[in-house]
């Protein structure tokens, strides 16, 4: 793809996100209205969201398979990793339930079919969103009070964009994962896709061929999703605890003592992210793929 031509999409995509954003504050809606809550751009997504999640519910069994406990909610601190691809999110999220301090944060809002959504309701009989709420934190959260979940940008707004979780998470605290070198970033989710390996415990089923054109897709995607949450976050007045993948991987003992001062989480413990049978899985082929895109950048001299 020619740089101009990459450089263009990016300026149009900006100048998108900003009329959006003139257009809304012209409706002059409340913050709490759906039409506000998320960009424009997603409300087809988010509609397509909501009649698979009204299709999963109906089909939840009226005798569940398990029953769940129910606790009390008095003391209760529940806190959302906001994620974006590639960011360490698995690496996070186990080395967080390893503690048994921080609840168990999966991708509980992923509405896929044959995942958590659908198999959890049909486990317990979750018939709409409430219940789902409801039991998803009897169930995943430690003895401690604290539940944690894990979700990308598109998992999170048919969740968000509803009195049902505002009620339920009004007072969550929000985690922002990301990465400082998205072209990286964008390398790995190109990467994944080929290989179907996203943890370094799982093999590759095929292999992945340098496809400049395809990385720079997957680094629009991540820029995108990443303006979206700005969005979101500037929307519902969520300052959030940003943390990145470098700092993870350099210490993931500190991220987390950050993460239980910023819930509130009395922890003292240390995590090894070599017992939890886990790396990183950036290679060497990785940085020479981003210098190669960044030095055809600077030869084609792309001029804002």
């Amino acid at each position: 793809m020619n740089i101009y031509k990459i450089c263009n999409r990016l300026r149009s995509r900006v100048n998108t996100i900003i009329s959006e954003k003139k257009l809304e504050l012209d409706r002059e809606q409340k913050p709490h209205l759906t039409t506000i809550s998320i960009r424009n751009r997603d409300l087809k997504t988010l509609n397509n969201a909501n009649r698979r999640l009204s299709q999963i519910f109906k089909s939840a069994p009226n005798n569940p398979i398990e029953n769940h406990n129910i606790f009390p909610r008095d003391g209760e601190k529940l806190y959302v990793i906001c994620m974006v691809p590639r960011s360490g999110s698995t690496l996070l999220g186990r080395a967080l339930a390893s503690t048994n301090h921080f609840g168990s944060p999966g991708e509980l809002f992923n509405r896929t079919k044959g995942n958590t959504i659908e198999r959890s309701s049909h486990r317990y009989g979750a018939k709409n969103l409430p219940e789902y709420l409801d039991m998803i934190i009897n169930v995943r959260k430690t003895s401690n009070n604290v539940f944690g979940v894990k979700t990308d940008y598109f998992q999170l707004i048919p969740f968000i964009a509803t009195e049902s979780y505002r009620e339920r998470f009004n007072n969550a605290k929000y985690i922002y994962l990301t990465r400082k070198d998205v072209l990286l970033q964008a390398i790995s989710r190109y990467k994944g896709m080929i290989t179907s390996s996203w943890e370094s415990t799982t093999p590759e089923k095929d292999k992945a061929v340098f496809n400049q054109d395809k990385i720079i897709d997957h680094l629009n995607y991540l820029v995108e999703m990443m303006a979206s949450y700005e969005y979101l976050f500037s929307i519902h007045g969520i300052n959030p605890l940003r943390i990145c993948y470098e700092d993870i991987v350099q210490d993931i003992n500190h991220v987390i003592v950050k993460i239980a001062d910023f819930v509130g989480v009395e922890y003292s413990g240390k995590v090894s992210l070599e017992q939890l049978g886990m790396k990183p899985q950036a290679t060497n082929e990785n940085v020479i793929w981003r210098e190669y895109i960044i030095k055809k950048t600077m030869e084609e001299k792309c001029l804002f």
